[in-house]
């Protein structure tokens, strides 16, 4: 072997920075070990090793062989935890339960080793670890090495920034389903898992406590600035969104002090100009309201624009632009170029002049766009095939099983009969939405949200009574149009006596009285009683009567999902 030869070896270096990052991190010295594997075991090795190996471009071959086979740095370093039971003293139990320790811990190591972004848990409680500097080297090789740790530390610091950002939602998603599903509830955990890094599951069903813990860190970044949420409607527009002229009045108060500077003149306004041009033409020249009052006019930045320069000076960072009840505004009219501009291949690359303020503009790539949006409302404006292309939809459908985490699943009841038992309001739910996807479509189902008024000791009839009648029914009538017949089959009627029927069904009788699954007809009186009313009137056969009395009856819940023999054997 030549001893005078050199070996270049950077690409050991960026292997080593690539799958051994964990070095560089502080860790629990009593739980885990760093080790060197073997073919025939493994031993425990110290983590500065590989900072002394790989430290410089090039070294001796010899002496890279010799520092290579004196601390077998060419197998694999590995961050371990040891299960000690030598003596045999451990259950299985104890094992078993001792890995998923050590796996759960070990986790976010190797997700921050992948460059994956939920290892911001791990970056919050780690630093990097500086080798130690070695007392028998040469004081140039020991500053040699600070430089170049201080490069590496700094390296890392810029891949652990750019993974802060790195996402795995589309820039543009829209959140759609029937209502009471919970889309805009569930925007606060999506822009949460954008914000930080951490995946929807481990929002969902993470560390966090509940929906409170959320909220709360969720209101702390609307706080700084990196969440907006906003409402679209029918008078929202292009101005609002993006920019407008906008009319200014100053008030010119004689009490105004001598040391307050004078309002400035149109022509010192950011977009002054613009206000020159439009002072300077006689038919526009603006006229004063009153000798204390003036008129001008400005360019305003809408609520996104704004929004978007902020996000353009922290690109380190997501923030997430919140649109509740999208398709409720003209959105083609209200995004108008920026139609082209939030596509995920034109972000940072794209840019247009505004009309208005003849700037030029562009969405940053670190702007997530979420919105929500209702599918029973056929009255609200249609998304255009131009902007679906744009968006990617996430259907949110009713979970009745939410119910039970809500502690919304079940009423305990005593009723006025005498009679005790349980409404199960998961399966008055899942009933409801089977018959209304058989009469109507999967859109106009009934969402979990619609009892949120029955969460743990609210789960009482008189809640289960009001959401109901105030709730639930005039929904039912909306959909179906005020047709009774369908919602008599959707909320079970046909199967109840009519003491527990909330639309009760009557037949047209000739009799002078009616029995209760009769009605009389009203015309009668007025004519002469050898002719009927229906020779005059075509009075239907059939009639439906809402009926108020049965929403007080824990029966009539019952038997939307339960036949009603199946209930008295209940009881």
């Amino acid at each position: 072997m030549d001893k005078n030869k050199k070996v270049n070896i950077p690409k050991y270096k960026k292997e080593i920075e690539k799958y051994y990052k964990f070095l560089d991190l502080n860790y629990d010295k009593e739980f885990f070990h760093y080790v060197v594997n073997y073919n025939s075991g493994s031993e425990k090795c110290n983590a500065k090793i590989h900072h002394e190996i790989y430290d410089g471009d090039t070294v001796d071959v010899e002496e890279f062989s010799e520092i290579n086979r004196l601390n077998n740095v060419n197998k694999v370093i590995e961050l371990c935890h040891i299960i000690d039971d030598a003596n045999g003293t451990k259950s299985e139990e104890e094992i078993s339960e001792e890995v998923k320790t050590a796996v759960k811990k070990l986790l976010p190591y190797y997700d921050y080793t992948l460059g994956k972004p939920n290892s911001k848990a791990v970056l919050k409680e780690s630093s990097p670890e500086i080798p130690e500097v070695q007392p028998d080297k040469p004081a140039e090789e020991n500053a040699s090495q600070d430089t170049s740790q201080a490069d590496s530390a700094e390296k890392s610091a810029e891949k652990s920034a750019e993974s802060e950002f790195a996402c795995p939602f589309d820039h543009n998603l829209i959140l759609y389903g029937p209502p009471g599903t919970g889309k805009t509830y569930k925007t606060v955990y999506y822009a949460l898992s954008i914000c930080t890094g951490a995946s929807i599951e481990e929002v969902l069903r993470g560390e966090h406590l509940g929906y409170e813990d959320v909220k709360k860190e969720y209101d702390e970044l609307e706080n700084e600035g990196r969440i907006c949420f906003t409402t679209f409607h029918q008078s929202y527009n292009y101005e609002d969104f993006v920019e407008g002229i906008r009319p200014v009045l100053n008030e010119k108060s004689s009490e105004e002090k001598p040391n307050e500077e004078p309002n400035e003149e149109p022509n010192k306004e950011p977009h002054g100009k613009l206000n020159e041009e439009l002072n300077e033409k006689p038919s526009e020249k603006l006229e004063e309201n009153t000798a204390a009052q003036s008129l001008k006019y400005k360019v305003e930045a809408g609520i996104f624009k704004k929004f978007c320069e902020e996000a353009a000076k922290n690109k380190k960072k997501n923030y997430v632009f919140i649109i509740d009840e999208i398709n409720r505004g003209n959105v083609s009219e209200i995004f108008g170029e920026l139609m082209t501009l939030i596509e995920t291949s034109k972000r940072d690359t794209a840019s247009v002049i505004l009309p208005n303020s003849r700037e030029p503009f562009t969405v940053p790539s670190n702007v997530y766009i979420i919105g929500t949006m209702n599918t029973a409302d056929r009255s609200l404006t249609a998304l255009d095939a131009a902007l679906r292309r744009r968006f990617s939809f996430e259907e949110i459908m009713p979970e009745p099983e939410m119910l039970r985490e809500m502690k919304a699943d079940s009423v305990l009841y005593e009723d006025i009969d005498g009679q005790t038992g349980k409404v199960d309001v998961v399966k008055i739910l899942e009933t409801i939405n089977k018959r209304i996807e058989f009469l109507l479509d999967r859109d106009h189902t009934i969402g979990h949200a619609y009892f949120n008024e029955m969460c743990g000791e609210n789960a009482t009839m008189e809640n289960l009574e009001k959401v109901f009648r105030n709730k639930i029914f005039p929904l039912l009538q909306e959909y179906f149009f005020d047709d009774y017949g369908k919602i008599h089959m959707i909320l079970g009627d046909n199967g109840k006596p009519s003491k527990y029927q909330f639309v009760q069904k009557k037949y047209l009788t000739k009799n002078d009285s009616a029995n209760e699954n009769e009605y009389r007809n009203p015309f009668m009186e007025d004519y002469d009683r050898t002719g009927y009313a229906e020779d005059i009137y075509e009075l239907p056969e059939i009639r439906y009567e809402i009926n108020w009395e049965a929403f007080q009856y824990p029966a009539s819940y019952v038997c939307i999902y339960q036949k009603y023999a199946e209930t008295l054997a209940e009881n």
